[in-house]
């Protein structure tokens, strides 16, 4: 009688190899497919808003919140860390944005596309950017009057100008409207840098009209 050896051989290391590969890629995906579902679901309802002819400063805060939430789901994602660029853009907050552009891997055309929007709307911050340098030079002549009414002009050109909502806020907190500070952060993210630049500002008011009757 002849004896099939064959089947009691053992399966060659390569195809060990291969099948461990291939289980251990089966896991990952499985338990990647619903923080990628999830980051979609977000960068859709992001995008949607940015889509919008006008968009309000809430609406773009919305936008900016459901980005960050998509790109914990998926860092790596192209696509949701140009949006996010792309507000900081509209925020006027050009070097955050093109920081996150040069650290993506885009196409000559993605490039291009990029730097001509960011060209397209730093050009509508020019005027802009001329109130709001007033309104600091105002701040640093202690002409508080002066610099509030270049900061809203500086608002009216750029209503999305985020350094000069900042600036508006810090204005008014010296004239002692601390409240205001609760508006800034319905309108607008605030990373920790900007937050401690807004408790700056309250805790010197405090500490000028602290002995104040």
């Amino acid at each position: 009688e002849i004896v099939n050896l064959q089947k009691y051989l053992p399966y060659p290391w390569w195809i060990k190899i291969f099948l461990l590969i291939l289980i251990v890629s089966m896991i990952f995906t499985l338990f990647s497919l619903p923080r990628y579902i999830k980051a979609d679901v977000y960068y859709k309802r992001g995008s949607d808003l940015l889509k919008k002819k006008a968009i309000s400063p809430q609406e773009l805060k919305n936008a900016f919140m459901l980005f960050k939430k998509a790109i914990k789901e998926a860092p790596d994602s192209k696509n949701i860390n140009v949006n996010l660029g792309y507000i900081y853009l509209f925020y006027g907050q050009f070097e955050k944005g093109i920081s996150i552009f040069s650290k993506l891997p885009l196409t000559k055309e993605e490039h291009s596309v990029t730097l001509k929007t960011a060209e397209k709307i730093a050009e509508n911050y020019k005027n802009s950017d001329q109130y709001y340098t007033k309104a600091r030079e105002a701040i640093n002549n202690n002409d508080i009057k002066y610099a509030y009414s270049m900061v809203e002009e500086a608002i009216k050109e750029s209503p999305l100008s985020k350094d000069a909502w900042i600036l508006r806020t810090i204005i008014l907190i010296m004239n002692g409207d601390i409240g205001e500070t609760e508006r800034l952060s319905d309108l607008f993210p605030l990373d920790e840098d900007e937050q401690e630049t807004i408790n700056k500002a309250i805790k010197k008011y405090k500490e000028i009209n602290k002995n104040k009757p």
